[in-house]
């Protein structure tokens, strides 16, 4: 009668603060060397590429909402660099054609908001 050697897991664990041979029964051959179901090399490539695979959708889709803030940010600027223009631009006009009107009086309004006077 002939024995049957089972086939043990070749990988190497650490365990107890040193490395130890898994030990459990093979299932899987691969390069001539037996793996169990956890330490399959092709599993665990596989597990691999599909973590890299979320974490870099995620990194892209952060990487969008950084680019959205920061279009935003750069749109606040733009505005806030042509606020003073503005302001003098509305006096200039409500000096030149100071007028009693709805319009005129929304203008001051504004004038004295973006001041910070009282109306």
């Amino acid at each position: 009668m002939s024995k049957i050697i089972k086939q043990i897991c070749c990988a190497n664990i650490y365990q107890f603060y040193q490395n130890v041979k898994c030990g459990k029964p093979a299932k899987v051959e691969s390069n001539e060397k037996f793996y169990c179901g956890v330490h399959d090399p092709e599993k665990m490539q596989a597990n691999r590429d599909k973590f890299m695979n979320k974490c870099r959708a995620e990194r892209l889709s952060e990487m969008k909402v950084e680019a959205e803030k920061l279009a935003e940010k750069a749109v606040l600027m733009h505005k806030a660099e042509c606020f003073d223009e503005l302001l003098l631009a509305l006096r200039d006009v409500i000096a030149v054609a100071d007028q009693s009107t709805v319009e005129f009086d929304k203008a001051r309004a504004a004038i004295a908001k973006a001041t910070g006077s009282v109306a």
